[in-house]
């Protein structure tokens, strides 16, 4: 049986049934080779999508991608968010900007390898 801190005396109890069942469901998301406070990688930010104030979570390096393509397409990030959000098949907005940043490097890299290897024909 597995034994848990209470938060009163810090001492190990044997916890009741409905305890016992909350630490299994907690345990069973979280890895084992994982520390109990593993902090997230994912970076907040505020945006206005369609005239509405929400948050958005996403990488580093996909807020830095999603900044670059919207100075390159000369749109503010707020207007290329929203766009992204009225065009998107993914189930949330971060997975939508996940995969149109994904997309547009992809198609820039394609055009980019297109133009070398014509250009060396």
């Amino acid at each position: 049986m597995a034994y848990v801190r209470t938060k009163e005396s810090g001492l190990f109890t044997e916890p009741d049934r409905s305890t016992s069942m909350r630490a299994r469901s907690v345990l069973r998301r979280r890895s084992r080779s994982e520390p109990e406070s593993v902090p997230s990688s994912l970076v907040m930010h505020n945006i206005v999508v369609d005239g509405r104030r929400t948050t958005v979570r996403l990488e580093p390096a996909i807020w830095d991608a999603l900044q670059s393509i919207a100075r390159q397409e000369e749109v503010t990030l707020h207007d290329l968010v929203s766009d992204i959000n009225r065009r998107r098949t993914a189930s949330s907005l971060s997975s939508g900007i996940r995969a149109y940043v994904v997309i547009y490097l992809s198609a820039g890299l394609r055009d980019a390898l297109s133009d070398r290897l014509s250009q060396d024909h």
